[in-house]
């Protein structure tokens, strides 16, 4: 077959050997395979054809995931908030705290304890110390990820089982009301914990730990993610409990400086690092590296478009996490002022809500009207 150049000469398209080499995100091994051959020919572009951009089930899922979360997290805290406030108050003890302790068995989450505090003690300096903290690993997880990511993992996998441990620990003490017999083990003595176990107890912690060890071992298959979010509810659950900001200033000040650390590391530093990558989505996707890192809820995508077989849908815990304080903030005020219907925790439920919702339309938006949707250089 012969062509006409640009220069209106005549060459023969079949002396030339054109190889153009493709990919489909249909395998199971196509983001390594892309990247392969991204590496291979740097000066390359790449392109992704997909017929159109439809909506996915899995964002849905993960819009529900997010807001029940939300929802539930900032319930318990601003109950569990005001059960310290009025047993410091009036210097009371529950009818079933009282009766635990005539059994001699005890909450092992350190929840209700005497020494616990209705608020953690946050300053604004502490804030600037934390989201500086927080900066600092970021980077150092861009040029080290390899080797911190499974570090983050062992951090995941002990702090959500036993957050799984203390979000069910309280359906296992109310068993102690029925006529049961009680089986109480040795107390062990630890250098970091000291456990005063029941074997209801035991059985819990033993299955927390055995489900965040299940994870770990088969994080790679396909179901793996069913585990990873479930385990990432019960983190960020018990966070929500644990962590009680004091006031409407410091939620203020965290929810500000958290807001410009997330614009800073998604869109500025896209302009000054190498190749114009977000310091952030390379993190959250896990570089080059076939590992991921824990700190989100995701979904693989419902739809049948082969484009997205075997991708994700991705929320990280600090979307559900950081409003999330605000909105237990807002309830544990609602309950010590005895505001009606508890408007302030509803309105802000709303509102986080609706922001979900804006920001899934946004990324829908830009996704179906950006020109370059489909190029990847």
């Amino acid at each position: 077959m012969f062509s006409e150049g640009n220069y209106g000469r005549k060459f023969n398209a079949s002396l030339y050997n054109i190889s153009v080499p493709f990919g489909s995100l249909v395998e199971k091994t196509a983001r390594e395979k892309i990247l392969t051959m991204q590496k291979n020919y740097p000066d390359a572009q790449f392109y992704m054809f997909s017929n159109d951009v439809n909506f996915d089930l899995s964002t849905l899922v993960i819009f529900l995931m997010a807001v029940s979360t939300v929802t539930i997290g900032s319930l318990w805290s601003g109950y569990a908030k005001q059960n310290l406030r009025i047993r410091k108050e009036t210097g009371l003890e529950g009818v079933n705290s009282r009766m635990r302790d005539e059994e001699g068995i005890k909450s092992q989450d350190g929840g209700g304890g005497e020494e616990e505090e209705i608020s953690v003690r946050v300053s604004p300096l502490l804030i600037m110390f934390f989201v500086f903290c927080m900066c600092s690993m970021l980077v150092l997880l861009y040029f080290f990820f390899n080797q911190l990511v499974y570090v983050i993992m062992a951090m995941f996998c002990i702090a959500s089982s036993l957050a799984m441990y203390s979000c069910f620990e309280p359906l296992v003490m109310a068993t102690y009301a029925l006529p049961l017999p009680v089986l109480r083990l040795p107390r062990i003595n630890l250098y970091i914990c000291r456990l005063d176990l029941e074997i209801r107890q035991l059985l819990l912690l033993l299955i927390s730990l055995t489900t965040a060890i299940v994870w770990f071992i088969f994080r790679k298959t396909d179901w793996s993610w069913i585990l990873q979010d479930f385990l990432g509810i019960m983190f960020s659950i018990n966070m929500l409990k644990v962590l009680r900001l004091p006031s409407l200033k410091i939620c203020t000040c965290l929810l500000s400086a958290l807001f410009f650390y997330d614009i800073f590391f998604v869109f500025i530093t896209p302009l000054f690092m190498k190749d114009g990558k977000s310091v952030m989505v390379e993190v959250a996707t896990g570089h080059s590296s076939d590992e991921q890192l824990p700190m989100v809820l995701r979904v693989p995508h419902l739809n049948h478009d082969p484009c997205y077989t075997y991708t994700y849908s991705l929320l990280g815990f600090g979307d559900i996490l950081v409003p999330g304080l605000l909105l237990a903030f807002c309830h544990g005020f609602d309950l010590m002022i005895g505001t009606p219907c508890k408007i302030y925790w509803v309105l802000s439920c709303i509102c986080y809500t609706l922001g979900l919702v804006a920001t899934f339309i946004s990324l829908f938006l830009i996704l179906f009207l950006s020109p370059s949707r489909n190029t990847y250089p």
